[in-house]
């Protein structure tokens, strides 16, 4: 079975739903336990996982393949984006679990999405990257698109971050200013963003990232550290960034 098969198999279970497509049929049922009550051929139900509720957090972001559509949760909106298509964001009408799976609608009046997430491993199925978590996207009440799950990053650290009062003040005076959203970090030449997303406390937060540029990969740990408008980025190798909220 291909990976894109798999995951959403697994999928389908998490939600709920029929999984015979992703199973050899069943054999026929005994003739001696068919004879008993019902309640005995209860656990041959499907069963949704029992997984912890903090291990599908609210800030998420999906990414799906073919077609192409990236999703997030940023404070009370969904964002958008697809190939060719501008940023759409939707204020967000509801967001919870149902049967361990984050299911969150938004919508206004050019239209819908309906994300959903399970606390399954995804693999994507171009890049063979591996994902914490599996989400299916719903755009105007479309059929569902399966795709890769993880963690978005706080609102509380979205924004531009420059170096000093110049550089927000003139973005083209500097290249070492940083943009955050919920889907990762931009900086002058590089982007990272993050598959596994652990809170410190309230101001602090640990990223396993993904980073990408100039043609080459790699990942690193990060920790993001915010008090006023002071953003502090440790990493490994006693590695250390200051910058400032940029207001504008």
């Amino acid at each position: 079975m291909d990976t894109t098969k798999t995951a959403r198999c697994f999928l389908a279970v998490a939600l709920a739903a029929t999984v015979a497509a992703c199973q050899p049929d069943a054999p026929a049922p005994d003739t001696d336990a068919s004879a008993g009550s019902s309640a005995a051929a209860a656990p041959e139900a499907t069963v949704a996982p029992v997984v912890p509720e903090d291990s599908v957090p609210e800030a998420v972001v999906v990414s799906t393949n073919e077609p192409f559509w990236q999703a997030w949760v940023e404070g009370g909106e969904l964002a958008l984006v697809g190939a060719g298509v501008d940023e759409r964001r939707y204020p967000i009408q509801s967001s919870g679990l149902d049967q361990a799976v984050r299911v969150v609608n938004a919508a206004n009046a050019s239209g819908k999405v309906e994300m959903r997430v399970a606390d399954l491993a995804c693999q994507d199925s171009m890049s063979g990257a591996d994902f914490p978590m599996t989400g299916t996207l719903s755009i105007d009440g479309g059929e569902a698109i399966t795709g890769c799950a993880r963690p978005a990053i706080p609102a509380h650290f979205h924004g531009r971050w420059a170096p000093d009062a110049a550089g927000c003040a003139d973005a083209a005076a500097t290249i070492e200013d940083i943009e955050i959203d919920g889907r990762g970090m931009r900086f002058h030449e590089s982007m990272a963003f993050p598959v596994e997303v652990s809170i410190v406390d309230g101001g602090s937060v640990r990223l396993s990232n993904r980073y990408s540029g100039e043609g080459e990969q790699w990942e690193s740990q990060q920790t993001l550290a915010v008090s006023g408008d002071t953003l502090v980025i440790t990493g490994p190798d006693d590695q250390r960034l200051e910058r400032i909220r940029c207001r504008d």
